[in-house]
């Protein structure tokens, strides 16, 4: 993404951090990328299942089956 105030605001209200992607093209306005990982991560997701396609949300309840069985 372009807009580095969009990204900050998502890094203020669910934690991790932003990286610079780097520029391949000079034409190319410099873009951004928000990561996070671990356990934050997957509280992160759990915030957007919600708002996911059916097969995500599937995807998401084995990851969440998979950390209570063991």
């Amino acid at each position: 993404m372009c807009d580095k105030d969009i990204i900050q605001r998502f890094k203020d209200f669910f934690g991790g951090s932003i990286l610079p992607v780097k520029v391949r093209n000079p034409k190319w306005k410099q873009t951004w990328k928000w990561k996070m990982s671990g356990k934050g991560a997957f509280a992160t997701v759990g915030k957007m299942v919600d708002y996911m396609c059916q097969r995500r949300k599937d995807k998401y309840n084995v990851v969440k089956c998979n950390q209570v069985s063991g």
